[in-house]
């Protein structure tokens, strides 16, 4: 049970974090990695705690997510 309160702890933390980082993205800048990383992290606690189609939008989200900075990256013709 305190293992379920701990997650449910971090991902509330991240949530408040990623909803920071992204901002500047609504506004039109560029992605962070740091908001990626945050996205599979809060897709990995969704997996643990069952939540599986809230984990796909957390890695699928179109301005932040893990798998939308990747498809960027490639269609710029860069690696990170």
């Amino acid at each position: 049970m305190k293992m379920t309160k701990t997650i449910s702890t971090a991902r509330k933390l991240l949530e408040a974090g990623v909803a920071r980082l992204r901002k500047p993205v609504d506004a039109g800048g560029e992605v962070s990695p740091a908001a990626a990383v945050a996205s599979i992290a809060l897709a990995q606690i969704c997996l643990q705690m069952g939540e599986g189609a809230n984990a796909v939008k957390w890695i699928d989200d179109p301005k932040i997510g893990a798998h939308t900075f990747a498809k960027a990256d490639k269609q710029d013709g860069r690696s990170r």
